[in-house]
Formats: structure tokens, C-alpha cells, sequence
């Protein structure tokens, strides 16, 4: 007996950093999109992002890939596809949106490739992946630390019956944005029939659990995650930012300091017989890091910044020196309103003022005391 329980604690004790890594949180987002290379061949794409900092579980290699089908969409089509990874990149921070680079951050994309044979279903394919689990830092998620994810993606009839390919994202969101700094950022996605596309912010999917972090995908329906309030699907990151539903672009200030998890669906849709048909729905979720903006490392000096004109009743130009960075403008009127606020990192700043009231304004930079004048007329 005690043989026997001195062979368990060595095998447990071996086996602990390999349970450990299984369920150490990583998943920073993915996606899955397809390829119709020919009458019932398709080429299916796997995104996975990780969190590579201070040794995060590495990828799943190979990636379980589960295909179902059916008129309810849960009846299993052949076996578990074991996909390899093909190819790994480091995914670099954007100083440009935001010149705060953050050590404690790194994000990896790992991209697995899988050719299938699908022959034509009236009831389409789910092709779906799921792993827990998500960084415990996220900010905007309840129970966080045992939410999973899944990535799934539906090849409808139409889409087989007109060897349509799925939209592909272009570009990955950027890893880091300052808080409380205007933000823009192209998140749009390429069709290579020209369908008309159609963003949203919609519910990232959650799937596997701590104790089956690595499972054979379940069938859908599957179910979106909690959010915390005050945020929701459609506001991932507060009511502060948007996307554009024509050209996918997110905009927006984000106010508050964290890690938030946010997804993005982008809808094709094409006119087959006249009527305008949805062919497929890309999602993919994602991580954003806000992060606070850096000093400035000179405050202007007043009498060095110069608004004309000034009366004005079109527009002004504020101009800052060169020397000064990551400057913050704000424009109140004579009863203490604030007007215009705004942050940036360019010299010179052109506001439209046709739409404000006549009168006098204060034009305050980087929080000072005192400020210039401004005449509306």
C-alpha cells in the first residue's frame, strides 16, 4: 500500500507542470474563416492568438478541430481533425496608436491551415474549436478565470452551392491604447467576390471549462460569455467607443484602465435570385490592453501657443511648439462649460467652430490654470 502511494505523488508530481500548463490562462482571441478551393474542397483557416508573457501556455499542438452537421447542427461529421500549426509570429505592440510600451504584455499568432472535403449538405457545416481559458486580468468578464472560448464558423448551402470564400480580417487590433485618448483603428476584412460586408461588435463565445480545458469542441449553440456590468457585447470597452458597421473601423475614447475582451462578426452577403442572402459570418475576439498615456515631456508654454484666427467664425488652428507632445485641449465658455476636449500628439489641432454660440471661450492646454482667449463672432 504505501508502494503504491509513494508511485502515485511520483507520478503526480511529474505529471503537475504539464495539468498546470493545460490550464494556465492564455487565450487572447482567434478567428476561423474558409477558402472554397474547388467543388467540395475547402481550405480552413485557424487564427489563435496567446498570451506569450512570463511563460503562458505554449499552442495547442496539433489544434482539435470538430465538424458537425444535421439539420439542428449536432450530429458529429467525421472524426476529430488533429491540426498542425503552421506557422508562429509575434505580434508587435503599435507605438504609434499609443507611444507606451508595455513590457508585461506580448501577444503570439499561431496559424493552423487544414484542407477538407466537404460534399454539399443542405444543412451546412460548423467547423469549431474551443479551449479554456482567458487571462485572469480581463477586466470586463464575470468569472474570468474559468470562461473558455469557442471558434466556430458555418458554411452555409449558399456558401457551398457558389464555392463562396469567407471574408479574412486584415489586420489584428492593436495589443495597447491609451486611456482617455481619441482612438481609430482599421478593423475591416477583405472579400475577395466583393460581397457586401457588415460589422458589428457581437458577443464573444465561451466554451471548454478548467477541468476540460482542451475538449472535442461541443455542437453548437454555443454560449457568449458574461459580461461585467457596465459593459455588454455591443460595448466591450464602455459606451465611449463604436464601430462603424459600413467600413468596420473602431473609434472612440476608452476611459478606464484594463484588460477587456471584445469580439467583432462581419456579415457577407450577396444577392443570389434577386434577394439579398447572408453567405457567412466571420467573428473574431480579441484583447485590448488600455493603458495609461505616457507624460508629456514638455508642457507648452502659453505665450508660445498661437489660435487663428482669432475672432473667428468658421474654424481654428491651434498651434503648438514642436518641442511639446501628447498634448491635452480644452475649451470651456464664459459659464464654465466645457465645449471641446480633445488629446493629441500632433502641433497643430484644427477645430470646426461654425455650429458654437457667439461669444468669448477659454482655450486651456494640458490642465493649466490660466487660459487663452477665443472670440466667436
Amino acid at each position: 500500500m504505501k508502494l503504491l502511494q509513494i508511485n502515485f505523488f511520483i507520478i503526480l508530481f511529474f505529471l503537475t507542470p504539464f495539468l498546470s500548463e493545460l490550464n494556465a490562462t492564455h487565450i487572447v482571441g482567434g478567428s476561423i474563416s474558409y477558402e472554397c478551393l474547388d467543388t467540395n474542397q475547402y481550405l480552413i483557416t485557424v487564427e489563435i492568438y496567446r498570451d506569450c508573457f512570463a511563460g503562458q501556455a505554449a499552442f495547442d499542438e496539433p489544434l482539435p478541430m470538430v465538424i458537425y452537421s444535421g439539420m439542428d447542427g449536432t450530429i458529429k461529421y467525421g472524426p476529430t481533425q488533429m491540426v498542425a500549426l503552421d506557422n508562429v509570429e509575434n505580434v508587435p505592440q503599435d507605438t504609434d496608436i499609443c507611444p507606451a510600451p508595455q513590457s508585461n504584455i506580448c501577444v503570439e499568432r499561431g496559424i493552423y491551415e487544414q484542407v477538407l472535403t466537404l460534399p454539399f449538405n443542405v444543412h451546412g457545416y460548423h467547423i469549431s474549436y474551443q479551449r479554456c481559458c482567458r487571462n485572469n486580468s480581463v477586466s470586463n468578464l464575470i468569472d474570468v478565470a474559468a470562461t473558455g472560448a469557442t471558434y466556430t464558423m458555418y458554411i452555409s448551402a449558399e456558401a457551398q452551392q457558389t464555392c463562396n470564400n469567407s471574408p479574412t480580417f486584415d489586420d489584428f487590433p492593436p495589443i495597447i491604447v491609451c486611456a482617455d485618448e481619441d482612438v481609430g483603428f482599421d478593423h475591416s476584412a477583405t472579400d475577395t467576390e466583393g460581397d457586401k460586408l457588415v460589422y458589428s461588435f457581437c458577443a464573444p463565445l465561451s466554451g471548454a471549462s478548467q477541468s476540460n480545458p482542451l475538449p472535442d469542441s461541443s455542437p453548437p449553440p454555443y454560449t457568449p460569455v458574461n459580461f461585467l456590468s457596465p459593459y455588454t457585447p455591443e460595448q466591450p470597452l464602455g459606451d465611449m467607443m463604436t464601430i462603424n458597421p459600413q467600413t468596420g473601423i473602431i473609434s472612440g475614447t476608452p476611459n478606464a484602465i484594463g484588460q477587456f475582451v471584445a469580439s467583432v462578426c462581419v456579415e457577407e452577403y450577396r444577392e443570389i435570385d434577386s434577394v439579398l442572402t447572408l453567405l457567412s459570418t466571420v467573428q473574431r475576439d480579441f484583447q485590448i490592453n488600455v493603458v495609461s498615456p505616457p507624460v508629456s515631456v514638455t508642457s507648452p508654454d502659453l505665450n508660445a501657443v498661437g489660435i487663428f484666427p482669432n475672432p473667428t467664425k468658421d474654424m481654428i488652428q491651434i498651434d503648438m511648439p514642436e518641442n511639446s507632445i501628447n498634448n491635452h485641449i480644452e475649451i470651456f465658455d464664459t459659464l464654465g462649460k466645457q465645449i471641446y476636449s480633445t488629446n493629441t500628439r500632433n502641433t497643430t489641432q484644427i477645430i470646426p467652430v461654425s455650429t458654437w454660440e457667439k461669444g468669448i471661450y477659454f482655450v486651456y492646454l494640458n490642465h493649466r490654470s490660466a487660459g487663452k482667449f477665443l472670440i466667436i463672432q
